[in-house]
């Protein structure tokens, strides 16, 4: 059980308008850790406020503050860690983007 409201897996909601129709699409941001966890079918990195019930003391990428649209590519972000790059059609996660190396 998670502890605290900033814990959990990023998820991103894109609301689009086209020609007098609106459409909407969500998925998660699918980060490696999140792929782990998955894999294992439990928790195996700590959490903002929650503690990984395994002594793991890895946390997990939570990119879930923000999403700014930066040269064509949509970057997921908080502020512990380099931004996630999500394809702008369809959500995919692309993976971490460091800005050419320059980060």
């Amino acid at each position: 059980q998670l502890k605290h409201l900033f814990d959990g897996d990023a998820y991103i909601t894109a609301i689009r308008f086209d020609q007098g129709k609106i459409s909407a699409q969500s998925r998660f941001v699918d980060t490696v850790e999140r792929q782990k966890e998955r894999q294992a079918g439990k928790m195996i990195y700590h959490e903002f406020g929650t503690a990984s019930p395994n002594g793991n003391t890895g946390y997990k990428r939570s990119p879930n503050i923000h999403v700014i649209d930066f040269g064509g590519k949509l970057l997921t972000s908080s502020e512990a860690d380099a931004p996630v790059a999500v394809d702008p059609q369809d959500l995919s996660t692309l993976g971490q983007w460091n800005f050419p190396g320059t980060l």
